[in-house]
């Protein structure tokens, strides 16, 4: 009896031991799927803030507000003001080329900055973001107010460089150029600040074209044909008339001078060949300007000879009833054909 009563305990602990271990079990698994299902979500979590990463504007105000900008380089630096809702080149007054500052101004006001390449001090002059070591450095101002400092480095790729807040360890890659903040003046010069559109009176070396409605006249001149082809490019060169650079030193030479009259104003334009190329000034501005050989030689290089229109044959080779006389083979047969008659 006793044997029976222990072998009936021992299947009881044994059984109760089962229960206990598939409870164990039980557990285990429920714990084994809430790792899971945590591994899982913070896996997601992450794909999706990698995803969509918080952007943060570059600048803090509109480039709407900005009127002063500083570029520099290691070496040389420029600074553009905006006087009267225009541009120009602060220590010159020159006009800045339009389309290049708003094209600068549109790409800073979209810039974005999410995950940084790096986000440590030694890692500025490896990027050439340093306060020492840049590529460009760029100051925004509304007013005397700096709104913006940053440092544009090194390319990590097509049209993209590296880019660093001025007192943030943080180096971003963005869609910018060094190209775009150019630290020459010449670079940001607008190369049209001498053309003239729609002029009435050319004057020139020998000729002074007048316009009379929609067609032009030689000055003084009455039954000459002009040219029309030759007359419209010269209007359109001035129209179009495109300087390269300031020049520095005004030139030496004797210069051919063309005084031209609009609804613009009326101005003086000096031409001048130097050994070092061709140069420009207009009677409006006290700088010089050089200019290529093609726009020198399509304004300065015109003659009132080239402007007249082709001679006809009958013009070229006039007849007249005495021209015999001053053509001595025809003065022989006529001489000859009368004695035949004569007899």
């Amino acid at each position: 009896m006793n044997q029976a009563v222990t072998i009936n305990v021992a299947r009881s602990n044994r059984v109760e031991t089962m229960r206990d271990m598939g409870r164990w079990q039980q557990r285990l698994w429920l714990l084994l799927v809430i790792q899971v299902l945590l591994v899982v979500g913070v896996y997601a979590y992450q794909q999706n803030s990698r995803a969509t990463p918080t952007a943060v504007p570059l600048l803090p105000v509109s480039t709407n507000v900005i009127d002063r900008i500083e570029i520099a380089d290691a070496t040389t630096s420029v600074h553009l003001n905006k006087q009267a809702n225009r541009w120009q080149l602060t220590q010159s007054s020159l006009p800045v080329d339009n389309e290049k500052i708003t094209a600068l101004l549109e790409k800073l006001n979209g810039l974005r900055l999410t995950w940084p390449v790096a986000n440590t001090a030694s890692s500025h002059e490896r990027f050439e973001v340093g306060e020492q070591k840049f590529q460009r450095k760029l100051r925004l101002y509304e007013g005397d107010k700096l709104q913006a400092e940053f440092y544009l480095g090194s390319s990590p790729g097509f049209k993209k460089v590296h880019l660093r807040r001025a007192g943030d360890n943080q180096v971003y890659s963005v869609a910018l150029s060094t190209m775009d903040a150019a630290t020459s003046g010449d670079d940001w010069l607008n190369k049209q600040l001498l053309t003239t559109t729609n002029p009435v009176n050319i004057k020139g070396r020998d000729y002074e074209l007048q316009k009379q409605g929609e067609n032009w006249q030689l000055v003084g001149e009455t039954g000459v044909s002009l040219n029309t082809e030759k007359v419209t490019a010269l209007v359109k060169a001035l129209a179009s008339l495109q300087v390269q650079s300031v020049v520095q030193e005004a030139p030496k030479g004797e210069p051919i001078t063309l005084a031209v009259k609009s609804a613009e104003g009326n101005w003086q334009y000096d031409f001048i060949k130097t050994d070092a190329g061709h140069v420009v000034k207009r009677s409006d501005r006290e700088q010089y300007f050089s200019l290529s050989q093609y726009e020198y030689e399509r304004i300065a290089q015109v003659a009132r000879e080239s402007l007249l229109a082709p001679a006809t044959a009958t013009e070229t080779s006039p007849t007249t009833p005495n021209s015999a006389a001053t053509n001595p083979v025809e003065a022989v047969v006529q001489e000859a054909t009368k004695g035949l008659l004569g007899n």
